[in-house]
């Protein structure tokens, strides 16, 4: 075996040995394997994006690729943007190898189709946004098999990226939340957005008299502040929540509700317990599981689908039983064969009390930040989506049939949610005839 030729050295080195004296103290070797660090990753990045050009399914987004090298030339590529650069790069590596061209290009359609609907709406042309209205979504399959997640990183970026759980790549009915991840971005993308909801919540806090029924907590909060902790770490998954009805409606809440059954069996809580952390970040940002599909049932109520409300409440009761309150619990789960004792524990009657006045405030007040525009004025599952989701879905459980021009990929997704709980049986025929119509959807995209 023959080594190769290695570059010569500017001049032979001088015989030596390292001695203890010689080695250089820690915080000199920490900045210098940083800026290597850096370096290397910049290289990474470049070898990369050198690929996409030759990418059939990302060449029309060459141009926004070619941003990513200027966006990441200005930041440093750590923490939270190098967990996003590599999100980008599994973009990149699952299109290139193509083992997944089945399956990508539809969730694209869907989060493309979404996410447009309301950041290119008509009525906001003239509202500023974080993103330019030439942004583009794409999906990528995570390394979880368990649950789906938004890097919505800095809002100057050229690309949006969702991941998908590789366990739900066929089933239809189970890319429901693309529509709730969708709802991260908008919270995003526009001005002043978030704030104004956060001063919503605040008003609408203030309505509710609030008493927790124990407290083992060692927080400095009263009550009512202890309540605002925990509904501020909450706010953006309820706000995503909404924006998943209003995009799919009843639907929606078929999904989220099937969804806890998987998250139940990862977790060591309840199903009425949520995270009030000592060890993290504070309050756990998902709510409650058992009391977020009652929220969810109440948007129905309010949307005007109180049978599909009344229906999927009594069976979500029907499969958790009837529990009064939520139990606030540490987030490290107890030592093997101790007592799981919840820090804090509320009536989840103030919880809904709480929803029940938020509500009203997040879809039927005029939002500056919207351009004075309430969200109903935007987007809206309404009597003819329902009636579009329900043909569709005799459609697929029956064959191939007609669409029309606004037939969406939303109404398809929605319409293999139903046909899936009408005939489970039929699952794989749902799938890929929905699979099909979503295809058909890209020509619809603006």
């Amino acid at each position: 075996m023959t080594l190769p030729d290695l570059p010569a050295a500017a001049s032979d080195p001088p015989e030596w040995t390292i001695a203890p004296s010689d080695l250089p103290n820690l915080e000199a070797l920490e900045t210098i394997d940083e800026e290597l660090t850096a370096a290397g990753e910049r290289e990474d990045l470049e070898r990369w994006l050198t690929l996409v050009p030759g990418i059939p399914s990302l060449a029309p987004y060459a141009a926004q690729f070619e941003a990513l090298d200027i966006y990441f030339l200005e930041q440093d590529l750590a923490g939270e943007e190098l967990h996003l650069w590599r999100a980008i790069r599994e973009v990149i590596m699952q299109r290139l190898t193509g083992v997944y061209d089945d399956i990508l290009p539809l969730t694209d359609i869907i989060l493309q189709d979404l996410f447009n609907f309301l950041v290119r709406h008509e009525r906001l042309r003239g509202v500023k946004g974080r993103f330019s209205r030439k942004v583009v979504p794409l999906t990528f399959l995570g390394k979880s098999e368990d649950y789906y997640y938004t890097y919505t990183g800095d809002h100057d970026l050229p690309l949006a990226v969702v991941s998908i759980p590789q366990s739900r790549l066929y089933s239809v009915w189970n890319w429901l939340a693309i529509p709730h991840e969708v709802g991260h971005h908008v919270l995003g993308h526009f001005l002043g957005y978030e704030d104004e909801l956060k001063g919503i919540l605040i008003e609408s806090l203030s309505e509710v008299p609030v008493q927790f029924s124990e407290r083992r907590d060692s927080l400095e909060f009263d009550d009512a502040r202890l309540l605002a902790h925990i509904w501020f770490f909450w706010f953006e998954e309820i706000i995503a929540d909404l924006f998943g009805m209003l995009y799919t409606g009843p639907a929606q809440v078929m999904a989220r509700q099937d969804d806890v059954g998987w998250w139940q069996r990862l977790q060591w809580m309840p199903i009425n317990g949520a995270v009030l952390g000592s060890h993290l970040d504070g309050a756990g940002r998902h709510p409650a599981a058992y009391v977020r599909s009652f929220f969810q049932c109440d948007t129905l109520r309010y949307l005007g689908y109180p049978q599909w409300a009344d229906r999927l409440e009594a069976r979500w009761l029907a499969r958790w039983g009837n529990h009064d309150t939520i139990g606030f619990y540490d987030d490290l789960p107890p030592e093997e064969g101790e007592p799981s004792q919840p820090l804090a524990v509320l009536p989840i009657a103030i919880l809904r009390q709480v929803y029940a006045a938020l509500l009203p405030r997040l879809v039927d007040r005029p939002i500056r930040s919207l351009g004075d525009n309430r969200l109903l004025d935007l987007i809206s599952y309404d009597a003819d989506d329902h009636e579009r989701v329900q043909r569709i879905a005799r459609c697929l459980l029956g064959g191939v049939c007609e669409f029309g021009r606004k037939d969406r990929a939303r109404h398809i997704l929605a319409a293999s949610r139903f046909a899936y709980e009408l005939a489970p049986e039929k699952g794989a025929l749902i799938h890929a005839n929905a699979t099909a119509s979503i295809q058909a959807c890209r020509q619809w995209l603006k």
